[in-house]
């Protein structure tokens, strides 16, 4: 994994929350867990714990065949009706607009047919290629200086990324730097419940179909999302209904059946939901 301004050497000490810094945090896994679950005492926040190496490896994850590149019908459709009915109204065409793991590209898409000046930034070599290839202006993070483009956009968008950072208070900082005073930052991450987390911690087996673990490893809560945007001078929050924005796996033997059935109890029980806010930066 490349590190620079944007994507900082991602090491936590196990003791410090990665949302607000608080050291008041316990341990909630259990031995069995390869990584170490940590809950925030201070703003509720759920995060793992990685070594230097474990990091690196989760670099990795993200190439030609990562599930996230995918075309989903759900998220262009989305996609559409937030630019037409949302965004529009704070931001009009032909506001400068950078996409922040812009993947497959398909807010890229959406974005620039609206008439906005429209960049994205990507950790993957995969996903920058990708959205040339479609036209589209695309940057390795590594090669894109938040000190260049200070103050320099309009909009600035992280369709869900934030759950991915194992640092997301460095990541939110640069990203303040490059949105000019009065700008928006849209934000849609998972929002997980402490009994999902709990779960996850517990039965390390289970993390994967239940919170996404080891590539989802911040299990933001509205309460440690409202904390981490504050804390870089985002202001007026607003919450967008939590409706889901991605296509739902279907099908499959009776076992990925029962699973996928299993995990929406566990999460209904949680109140775990998509949260999608827009703020403005001070």
């Amino acid at each position: 994994m490349r590190t620079g301004l944007f994507v900082p050497p991602l090491i936590t000490d196990g003791v410090a929350c990665t949302v607000c810094g608080s050291t008041q945090t316990t341990v909630i896994s259990s031995k069995r867990a390869k990584q170490k679950y940590l809950r925030c005492l201070s703003c509720s926040h759920g995060y793992l714990v990685f070594s230097q190496m474990e990091v690196e490896q989760l670099g990795s994850i993200y190439h030609e065949g990562y599930h996230g590149f995918r075309v989903d019908g759900a998220f262009a459709t989305f996609s559409t009706r937030f630019v037409q009915t949302q965004l529009t109204k704070v931001a009009p065409p032909p506001a400068k607009l950078l996409d922040f793991g812009c993947g497959n590209g398909q807010f890229l898409r959406t974005a620039t047919s609206a008439g906005y000046l429209a960049v994205g930034v990507d950790i993957s070599d995969a996903a920058v290629t990708h959205c040339r290839a479609l036209g589209l202006e695309a940057h390795l993070i590594t090669e894109f200086d938040p000190a260049r483009h200070r103050e320099t956009f309009d909009v600035v968008t992280l369709w869900d990324v934030l759950e991915h950072l194992p640092k997301p208070a460095e990541v939110l900082k640069s990203v303040a730097t490059v949105l000019r005073r009065g700008g928006y930052l849209v934000a849609k991450s998972p929002g997980i419940g402490a009994l999902s987390v709990k779960i996850s911690a517990m039965i390390p087996s289970l993390a994967g179909a239940v919170v996404s673990a080891p590539g989802h490893n911040q299990f933001f809560t509205s309460r440690s999302l409202t904390r981490l945007l504050e804390l870089h001078g985002f202001r007026h929050l607003t919450w967008l209904p939590p409706t889901p924005i991605r296509d739902v796996a279907k099908g499959g033997s009776l076992a990925k059946q029962t699973a996928r059935r299993i995990t929406r109890i566990i999460h209904a029980v949680s109140g775990d939901r998509s949260l999608i806010v827009m703020a403005q930066k001070e």
